[in-house]
């Protein structure tokens, strides 16, 4: 069961980097034919509207490669007081608590992030390419999903003591 944990974790963490690193090369080149383009006075008025979501979006992708290494913006006092204990138990468990909350927190927001996906819809402002900002906004309920994943398997990694 942990082998397949484990497969399916490394396979979102290819699709994190590649989306990362596409996300990223796209907001520099579009960015920077933007600024060419102002040169000779043509402006396209979906470049920045493209690239604010590609930010958006390259955040949540980081948030994931970020919780997978556990790299996360974290406040655990306990885990710090911890550090140099040697009891594994203890540790194991202290860890748990906390991947289990932040997993407890992270549902909660892709819960909310959905509630307002539903709102903007009923509401839809165009904004490129024929999407409207309700399908735009669906990038915080996946982009939380994707970290949920992440914590998910962080929580079994730390109770089956698999922790590299």
């Amino acid at each position: 069961m942990y082998q397949v944990l484990k497969k399916f974790d490394d396979l979102l963490e290819r699709i994190s980097v590649w989306g990362l690193v596409a996300s990223l090369s796209l907001m520099l080149i579009i960015s920077s034919l933007n600024i060419i383009l102002r040169w000779f006075n043509i402006t396209f008025l979906w470049f920045d509207p493209f690239v604010r979501h590609l930010v958006f979006f390259s955040a949540f992708l980081g948030g994931s490669l970020a919780t997978s290494k556990g790299n996360h913006i974290r406040i655990d006092l306990a885990a710090k007081l911890l550090e140099n204990s040697n009891n594994k138990m203890l540790k194991r468990v202290l860890m748990s608590i906390i991947n289990l909350v932040c997993i407890i927190a992270v549902l909660w927001l892709m819960k909310a992030s959905r509630e307002f996906m539903v709102v903007e819809a009923q509401y839809p402002r165009d904004a490129f390419f024929g999407l409207n900002s309700g399908h735009l906004v669906g990038i915080i309920p996946v982009g939380l999903g994707l970290i949920a994943l992440r914590f998910i398997f962080q929580f079994v990694k730390t109770v089956l003591g698999k922790e590299e």
